[in-house]
């Protein structure tokens, strides 16, 4: 870089009489002073080349006023061999053969074709307004043309006219052009892994400029290549942001290590304003609102995303963004509209993951009958699909219960309001009867739901907790081994141990309260083996599973054993009480063993229910030593 003291002419004397003479000469020649064009001299093959846009303007006067004055302003200043400002003619010429207005600003991204197109090193852009005041404001920027994002904002110029404001920013530009050989060398430097020579360099032109950004991103772009300390990159972002709020090279990595410092809402602060700073980015507006999602901050990801959707009209990737957030901030209904424009802009996105999502909705927004409709709809595009198959069985499943409690409540209603027994059972009878129909279908549900996730299973034997499902359809229909069944296989495909425990635990509590009312030593047997089982498989921590679907199973909750180890307790209780029944109508010695047995089982049980119901685990085991000693007397005279 040329020194501007040694580059510029001085208007002095001789400079003057220059000019004298040459209006003598022009008025023999028979020219006008003003016709005559100053001839500059030519550009050197290393000379930088620069052009100046049209600015922008809330009328289509200021702003190309503004823009033209700076132009020629710059080409009187800078010699042609130090710095070649391209004429008004060239860019006029390149806006009209593009089709392009010459008095209007071009968006960023065609600025910067347009100087690469004019083979620019360089270029200023810039803003016009007018006060309050009536002065004229003009904001400008030096962009660097191989990277429009590298730029250095220049202190604003203000003036009674656009062209006046205009020419005040010539100093400015000369002020912020000194940064440029320094710049240079940095990158040269940079490239040639030189790093500390390049920081040198920076911060040089950083002494001599203070506000300089061109060299700070070739010094912060030096930090990023050593992997630098997150507290560095942060620290020169701070210096480039206090200079230029808006830069989005700054912005982008204070926000990336502000994220691997765990500052995650400094990060996303940050990942906003970048969006602010370029509003049509869409790739950037989907990492901003993923981000904001991930940290659940919704309210702000909905308004990033709204306005997203309404700088892009069309793109259809940041409305099905759109619909994500909204429907992971439970916006239903607008999540459900969101998703049903979305198909409308591209039927492709109509995939397994938007019925999904569609289905889940509707449930969420209680419409049953819209969710199932969908997941049918879903299984019959995607009829390989077992997720899909798994979640439609779960919401005929879902009917079959509503139903049924619907049912239950109506019956419970009409019996309560009958005056005696008598007519209550016969109330019963004949709401019975007439709900048939309706108890048939709730049949028929539950049997298309374990259909359904058998469908599920045969296309993936692992899907996770897909047994489990069968398992709880053969218990609402009372098929006990069905479910046993179900549940050991849950077992051997590694699902949740809580599930698994919680289900069998049911199923013998349900084998107590029939095993009691029929005084059936089997049934609680049954019971009893099947609530142990139940019992070990809830202490699980394995992993199980084939390579392509292992997964370690959890232990089931402390809630969940504790109720279990209750309800084997007083099981194992109820069965010693029928067994002793038996046992004395019968004079069995069997039977009496069977209850001793069980009363050892409870002992061992018990304890570890407290958690679930203390005051009946205190009272069972009170009971037992007395129990135990008449079972163990009867043992003697009975087994000899």
């Amino acid at each position: 870089m040329f020194n501007d003291l040694e580059e510029l002419p001085v208007m002095g004397r001789p400079l003057a009489r220059s000019f004298a003479a040459a209006a003598v000469l022009t008025a023999m020649l028979g020219v006008s002073v003003l016709d005559a064009q100053p001839v500059r001299r030519p550009p050197r093959p290393d000379t930088p080349f620069m052009t100046v846009q049209v600015f922008r303007s809330a009328d289509k006067q200021a702003g190309p006023a503004a823009s033209d004055a700076l132009r020629e302003r710059l080409i009187q200043v800078y010699p042609g061999p130090v710095l070649w400002v391209l004429e008004k003619e060239r860019l006029v010429e390149v806006l009209e053969q593009s089709g392009y207005p010459t008095n209007e600003q071009l968006n960023r991204t065609d600025e910067n074709s347009l100087a690469k197109f004019q083979r620019a090193d360089e270029y200023i852009r810039g803003a016009v307004t007018r006060q309050a005041d009536g002065e004229y404001r003009v904001d400008g920027q030096l962009v660097l043309t191989r990277d429009l994002t590298l730029t250095q904002p220049l202190p604003p110029a203000t003036g009674r006219s656009p062209e006046r404001a205009a020419t005040a920013l010539v100093r400015e530009v000369q002020a912020a052009r000194r940064q440029l050989s320094n710049e240079k060398k940095c990158m040269e430097y940079a490239r040639a892994e030189k790093y500390a020579e390049a920081v040198a360099e920076a911060d040089k032109a950083i002494a001599d400029y203070p506000n300089a950004t061109l060299v700070r991103y070739c010094k912060i772009n030096v930090l990023v290549r050593q992997k630098a300390s997150n507290d560095s990159l942060i620290a020169v972002s701070d210096e480039i942001l206090a200079i230029d709020p808006a830069s989005r090279i700054a912005l982008a990595i204070a926000a990336d290590a502000h994220q691997a410092e765990g500052r995650v809402n400094q990060a996303n602060d940050l990942l906003v304003r970048l969006l602010a700073a370029e509003p049509t980015n869409a790739d950037l507006a989907t990492r901003v609102v993923d981000a904001l999602a991930a940290s659940r901050q919704y309210d702000v990801a909905k308004e990033v995303v709204t306005k997203a959707v309404l700088d892009n009209p069309g793109d259809v990737d940041l409305v099905r963004l759109q619909f994500l957030i909204l429907a992971s901030a439970g916006e239903y209904k607008a999540a459900i509209q969101t998703g049903q424009e979305m198909i409308l802009l591209d039927t492709a996105k109509a995939d397994a993951g938007y019925f999904t999502r569609m289905t889940a909705l509707y449930a969420a927004d209680s419409q049953p009958v819209l969710a199932l409709e969908t997941a049918k709809a879903a299984t019959e595009k995607f009829a390989d699909n077992a997720d899909l198959w798994q979640r439609y069985a779960a919401l005929i499943r879902g009917k079959a219960q509503t139903i049924a409690e619907r049912l239950k409540a109506d019956s419970t209603a009409i019996v309560a309001a009958a005056s005696d027994s008598a007519t209550q059972a016969e109330l019963g009878r004949r709401h019975v009867e007439s709900t048939m129909p309706a108890r048939d279908s709730v049949t028929a549900l539950r049997v298309s739901a374990i259909e359904a996730s058998k469908r599920a299973l045969t296309l993936d034997p692992n899907i996770q907790n897909g047994w489990i499902q069968v398992a709880q359809s053969y218990s609402e229909l009372g098929q006990t081994d069905s479910v046993v069944s179900a549940l050991q296989s849950a077992l051997t495909a590694g699902d949740n141990a809580d599930f698994i425990a919680t289900i069998a635990s049911g199923v013998g509590n349900q084998m107590r309260l029939a095993g009691s009312a029929e005084k059936s030593v089997g049934t609680l047997q049954t019971g009893v083996q099947l609530l142990q089982w139940s019992d070990s498989v809830g202490a699980l921590t394995d992993s199980v599973g084939p390579a392509e679907a292992r997964r370690v199973r959890a232990p089931a909750s402390g809630e969940t054993r504790s109720r279990v180890r209750f309800i084997l307790g007083a099981t194992a209780v109820t069965l010693a009480q029928v067994a002793v029944g038996e046992g004395v109508a019968t004079k069995s010695c069997e039977m009496f063993k069977v209850a001793d047995e069980a009363l050892i089982t409870a002992q061992i049980a018990l304890p570890g229910g407290a958690a679930f119901n203390q005051a009946a685990t205190v009272q069972l085991l009170q009971s037992i030593p007395e129990f135990q000693a008449y079972v163990t007397q009867q043992i003697g005279t009975l087994c000899k």
